[in-house]
């Protein structure tokens, strides 16, 4: 059985991987930096009083797994010149298949 105290190292320990890793899937994009973090800070807020053991394990695990998700299949598309998207796959990309997404402008309409 875990400790109180190896139980909130563990969820630090998260949180920052979190953290750490949107600082790279949304280097440069302000607006994205900005929300995540406060998405990742407001779903641990909201999970901080829980102490049941199995649903501390699941949340912790939940979170690993959005650690591996984010730094495995999100990727930053870029304007061009040209006026369409690029992006720069990495290593890490490898064997991942792209979907299609559609640019949105800052008030959510898709642009003409």
């Amino acid at each position: 059985m875990a400790t109180a105290s190896s139980r909130a190292g563990d969820a630090i320990s998260v949180f920052r991987a979190l953290l750490r890793v949107r600082r790279e899937a949304f280097a440069g994009d302000k607006q994205a930096l900005k929300l995540s973090a406060a998405q990742i800070r407001q779903e641990f807020e909201a999970n901080r009083h829980v102490t049941d053991e199995a649903m501390l394990s699941e949340l912790l695990a939940q979170g690993r797994e959005a650690v591996d998700f984010i730094a495995l299949n999100v990727v930053q598309a870029k304007l061009n010149d040209r006026g369409n998207y690029e992006m720069k796959l990495e290593k890490e990309h490898a064997g991942a298949t792209a979907e299609e997404v559609v640019p949105t402008t800052k008030k959510g309409k898709t642009p003409p």
